[in-house]
């Protein structure tokens, strides 16, 4: 009853996080843009670092933060941040200007940093040193989103793709419209227990040497599986669709013709 529940009001029960998080952040983004239009670049800075240092720095490393909840990746407060650095971009990008050989190398940088923590608390969790499963699941900390390594390695990801000039593409196109559909289907409360509880059974490598390759494979495979259903689904209702037009133009032409037969 339960799931059936949060399957009939998923925004209002947040089945889904991030959808009921991004209409939240719809009802807030005219006042945030109000922050945004007022602040100049010194008073940004320092407000997107007072922002930052609250809302991943602090949560990242201590597991504790200043404001409730926002600990929490799966949140608007998650989206606020990530909305304020975009702002930051947008209204400065002048001064923003780097070359993709820069960025790209501070990326791998970056992911090479989160690479070591993460193989580090591995290490000592293995050796029994910390328990990365009761320390306010340490190990998870420094992979959610509001994550500071996260934080930065995607804004310097968005700024390199940002410099790039990517022409039209049909596919690129088609497969971006099944992205919700993507994250819906895998994050369901009936598919997700047996995706990830009966299925991968995720857990029973978290604490494999191997985790960083295995979650990259698992993410492919979960992305292309459901991306799969979702062009399947897509193609049924256009074919359904065109045969209803279809039928609904020969209800039409056979009207028209029976009535000029009638008139003949």
């Amino acid at each position: 009853m339960k799931i059936i529940i949060n399957l009939l009001f998923p925004i209002l029960r947040g089945t889904y996080w991030y959808v009921t998080a991004y209409i939240a952040m719809y009802l807030l983004m005219p006042y945030l843009n109000i922050v945004i239009d007022k602040l100049n670049k010194r008073n940004y800075i320092i407000f997107l670092t007072l922002l930052l240092v609250i809302c991943s720095v602090i949560p990242t490393f201590t597991g504790v933060t200043a404001i409730d909840s926002a600990n929490n990746s799966g949140s608007v407060y998650s989206l606020i941040v990530i909305y304020f650095i975009g702002g930051f971009i947008r209204k400065f990008e002048n001064d923003l200007v780097y070359s993709n050989k820069k960025l790209i190398g501070l990326f791998i940088i970056s992911i090479i940093i989160s690479t070591i923590i993460l193989y580090l608390l591995n290490f000592l969790n293995s050796r029994g040193i910390i328990d990365i499963n009761s320390t306010n699941k340490l190990y998870g900390r420094f992979a959610k989103t509001n994550s500071i390594f996260q934080i930065i390695s995607s804004t310097l990801l968005f700024l390199f793709f940002k410099n790039i000039n990517i022409n039209y593409s049909k596919v690129i196109n088609y497969i971006a419209g099944s992205m919700i559909s993507v994250y819906i289907i895998h994050t369901n409360p009936v598919v997700m227990n047996i995706l990830w509880n009966k299925i991968i059974r995720i857990n029973i490598y978290e604490r494999s040497q191997y985790i960083l390759f295995i979650e990259l494979v698992v993410a492919a495979g979960v992305f292309c599986s459901s991306l799969i259903l979702d062009i399947l689904r897509r193609e049924i209702l256009d074919f359904c669709k065109k045969k209803v037009v279809l039928r609904k133009h020969q209800m039409t032409d056979n009207a028209i013709f029976d009535r000029r037969k009638k008139v003949a």
